[in-house]
């Protein structure tokens, strides 16, 4: 752990110019570095459990102090965060606006102000100086937050080891991941609705990157992993997936997104074991540790002409998703807006319709990309009629549903009731797969149920509704659920 945190250290330090949150990160992993060295020094004196809890008030009480203490400071220096909070930092920033190449902050407003040219490098090493300047404003309450919330987790995993200790179950695993991911949706809303400009939504995810990272360290030398995974062979919910995560393109997908993390661990693994043979520690393999072992079995174990193929065409098709199809769905949308910007809302209305239904009949098209076109052609012709964004959403909105359900209730007459002895509907509404199984089941359920109006909602656009129509519902019921 200690070789971990100090190359994320390293790396962080040299990267700091490109990601300003580096600092900050530095910070929390020598915290965490400190609290592992001091639970190391005292594991003959003081038990697990009244370290935990000692440690979460020194945390809780150290947090607080920190941010009385900013907020007592915005308060007695006038120092809340706006224009004239800003301009006094920039006076005071003249280093980092040469590190950045940039004069001063008036070169930025004037860049952002700009309606004929952009340039792309100014505008970001502009929104690299407004982040190092919002989190050395909000340095303070960013780090009494980090030990908040240090002292929440140690509080609950003192509370699962004294729970465990009584009825051998203990769950601080799924407790706390709940937690952080409670946490990173309310912190990531109020990022990317307040931090725009600075990418501070980017930041964050970054931040909670590396946190995901030391979680899962701590999580495999902490927590009973392999005990945890045999309680959850018999859960219907592994049971259904099982097939999915031990499949070849989930492999891929794994070598694709944690190739390079797979490789440090082996690497750190090595270290350790040389470092164990240094003080003559015995053990059970020459050049690696236990852990290392089996992570090289499972790797050998492997097909691995299939899954570098699978990995390959998971990067491709990662690079069309997030890429190239985003790209081409904006030019299209771009496009179409040029050829009918001249044109009255009920004819752009109409066209978009048309255009909205088409795409809707085609299986593969997600609804994502007609929505998307609502929101960029008929809010922009609403807001030339004079009419405020806000109706424009709303009326953008309207016509997507009616959309919606009139697809909706062509898929189940069309496609569903009127082919459904033809082989390829079948085929593309998955009737013989598992998840077209599983979304029969809910379907035929009577009545409109919670479970139908998330699957109608929430589902595979076209498959669903053709599949509605497959098994005999109800055009009404369906559209009602919807």
């Amino acid at each position: 752990l200690g070789c971990a945190i100090v190359s994320v250290a390293s790396a962080c330090l040299f990267s700091v110019k490109l990601y300003p949150e580096a600092a900050l990160v530095v910070a929390w992993l020598a915290l965490l570095a400190a609290t592992g060295a001091a639970r190391a020094r005292s594991a003959k004196q003081v038990t697990s459990f009244s370290f935990h809890v000692a440690l979460a008030n020194v945390s809780l009480l150290v947090g607080l102090a920190t941010m009385f203490s900013w907020l007592a400071w915005l308060l007695l220096s006038d120092a809340v965060w706006g224009l004239a909070t800003t301009e006094r930092f920039h006076r005071e920033l003249a280093p980092v606006f040469a590190e950045y190449r940039l004069s001063s902050w008036s070169q930025c407003a004037d860049a952002r102000a700009s309606t004929s040219f952009h340039d792309g490098a100014v505008l970001s090493s502009c929104g690299k100086v407004e982040l190092v300047t919002f989190l050395i404003w909000a340095a303070p309450a960013i780090i009494a937050a980090a030990l908040v919330a240090l002292a929440a987790f140690l509080w609950l995993r003192a509370w699962e080891m004294k729970k465990s200790k009584e009825s051998g179950n203990d769950m601080v695993a799924q407790r706390v991941t709940f937690l952080l991911f409670f946490l990173i949706c309310i912190f990531w809303m109020v990022c990317s609705t307040a931090g725009t400009s600075m990418g501070l939504s980017f930041s964050m995810l970054r931040g909670v990157l590396v946190m995901c990272v030391v979680f899962g360290v701590w999580l495999l030398g902490t927590v009973r992993v392999r005990s945890l995974w045999r309680g959850s062979a018999n859960q219907v919910f592994w049971i259904a997936l099982k097939p999915a995560v031990q499949s070849d393109w989930a492999k891929g997908a794994v070598l694709m997104c944690a190739g390079v993390l797979i490789a440090g661990l082996l690497v750190l693994q090595v270290l350790i074991r040389l470092a164990e043979r240094a003080c003559r520690k015995e053990g059970q393999h020459k050049w690696t540790t236990k852990r290392g072992a089996r992570l090289l079995k499972s790797l050998r174990s492997w097909n691995w002409d299939r899954v570098l193929e699978r990995a390959w065409a998971a990067s491709f098709l990662f690079s069309m998703v997030a890429v190239i199809l985003p790209r081409f769905t904006t030019l299209v949308l771009a496009s179409l807006l040029d050829e009918v910007q001249d044109l009255e809302l009920w004819l752009v209305t109409c066209v978009y319709c048309v255009c909205g239904l088409f795409l809707f009949m085609l299986p593969h098209v997600p609804g994502l990309v007609v929505y998307m076109g609502a929101g960029v052609i008929l809010v922009s012709h609403f807001e030339k009629q004079g009419w405020a964004f806000g109706w424009g959403v709303a009326y953008a909105s309207v016509v997507a549903m009616t959309l919606k359900l009139v697809s909706l209730a062509i898929q189940n007459k069309l496609f569903g009731k009127m082919l459904r002895d033809v082989k390829l509907i079948q085929q593309l509404a998955g009737v013989d797969s598992r998840w077209g199984r599983a979304l029969s089941h809910v379907l035929r359920q009577p009545g409109i149920t919670t479970a139908k109006v998330l699957l109608l909602i929430g589902g595979p656009d076209w498959p669903t509704g053709a599949l509605t129509g497959l098994l005999g519902l109800g055009c009404g019921q369906i559209v009602l659920s919807a």
